[in-house]
């Protein structure tokens, strides 16, 4: 009889030790931390909202920086930067795919024209002409505040047709 009693109590005391331990193990790999705050470290890819008969393609995108200034202004600049070299992939699929398609073809082509896109996207640059803030949305869900990034997600306006003739005229990218 104390053989039986002895199993019975060991065949508890297996799972309930197993459940401990596992116990111990979620909790000890549960973080603590805030959602909003480590969502600006993520890089957010750019979405086509809707294209215009003008030329413009409008746009969310999503900008990182130090405050909301530096976090909007780095949006522009990734939206136009979205625009010349890798096209916008993501978002309405009811928009002119001639307008989303990257302007500037060649491999590396930022480092290869850098004579002309480093003054371009320099502070308060040439870029800055080429992009319209429409909707800033500082306030809604689209903000995330991490101790030391800040991340915003914005609504612009690309003239993308501005753009072509800027690069054909510059030399880097041919006349279709």
């Amino acid at each position: 009889m104390a053989t039986s009693f002895k199993a019975l109590n060991m065949n508890k005391i297996i799972p309930y030790s197993f459940l401990l331990v596992l116990t111990f193990f979620m909790v000890g790999c549960s973080s603590n931390t805030n959602l909003s705050e480590t969502a600006s470290y993520y890089t957010l890819e750019s979405q086509c909202i809707n294209s215009n008969d003008d030329g413009t393609l409008l746009l969310r995108v999503f900008g990182k920086g130090m405050n909301k200034a530096s976090a909007r202004e780095d949006a522009k600049k990734k939206a136009v930067k979205d625009v010349l070299f890798n096209g916008i992939k993501n978002g309405s699929i009811n928009t002119n795919s001639y307008l989303r398609k990257a302007l500037v073809l060649d491999v590396n082509g930022q480092e290869k024209y850098k004579y002309f896109f480093e003054p371009f996207f320099k502070s308060n640059g040439e870029y800055s002409q080429y992009v319209e803030v429409v909707e800033d949305n500082t306030t809604s869900r689209l903000y995330s505040d991490g101790k030391t990034m800040k991340s915003i997600g914005i609504i612009v306006r690309v003239d993308v047709s501005g753009l072509r003739k800027r690069l054909i005229e510059a030399g880097i990218i041919k006349l279709i």
